[in-house]
């Protein structure tokens, strides 16, 4: 699934499946979280079943504008595993003092036209941050989070889906899969 977190005053330092950071954020104080999928199902899924406050499908026209609408007084923290035009509508909606945190740019890794963000200015004007990370240089954090998480998933706080797909001689079409948006939850390869 597509998803992101739009919006949050949550810290942003956590590791979880895509559609669990929104929850996580809410755990951990956001007021509202917003995200964005490639098909009005998931979206609904992403509100219904993810716990997101708002959601729309970024197909259905400019990210820039469907974001003001879900988001019109602007986000405090913006967790970005898409990049391209989502990473421009971001900067373009932040607040003062907000944050971006770059976890991946998927709309990039495809051989499709790369887009923006035409606008970094507005980090200045804005006076925020962006910052990148990789899980791997976090893993001191990773007894708190299990700690934590373990705790919200025994208390049925914290869930996820999988898209399942038998036999590694079918790792590749799952992957591709992958690419293109087509599974819900993560992509596991059934050995």
């Amino acid at each position: 699934m597509a998803s992101w977190s739009r919006a949050s005053r949550a810290p942003s330092r956590c590791s979880a499946p895509k559609t669990g950071k929104p929850r996580i954020a809410k755990l951990k104080g956001a007021a509202r979280v917003i995200g964005s999928a490639g098909s009005d199902d998931k979206a609904k899924l992403l509100v219904e079943e993810y716990g997101f406050d708002a959601a729309f499908n970024y197909k259905n026209g400019p990210v820039a504008e469907q974001l003001a609408q879900a988001a019109p007084d602007g986000i405090d923290v913006f967790f970005d595993n898409v990049g391209g035009e989502h990473l421009e509508a971001a900067i373009g909606a932040l607040k003062l003092h907000a944050r971006i945190v770059l976890s991946g740019m998927v709309s990039q890794y495809n051989d499709e036209k790369v887009v923006g963000p035409r606008n970094l200015w507005n980090l200045s004007v804005t006076r925020s941050r962006m910052q990148a990370f990789m899980v791997t240089e976090e893993m001191d954090l990773q007894p708190e989070f299990v700690r934590e998480a373990g705790g919200w998933i025994l208390a049925g706080k914290l869930h996820h889906r999988e898209t399942v797909v038998n036999g590694l001689e079918n790792t590749l079409d799952a992957f591709l899969a992958l690419m293109r948006g087509e599974n819900v939850g993560k992509m596991v390869v059934r050995l």
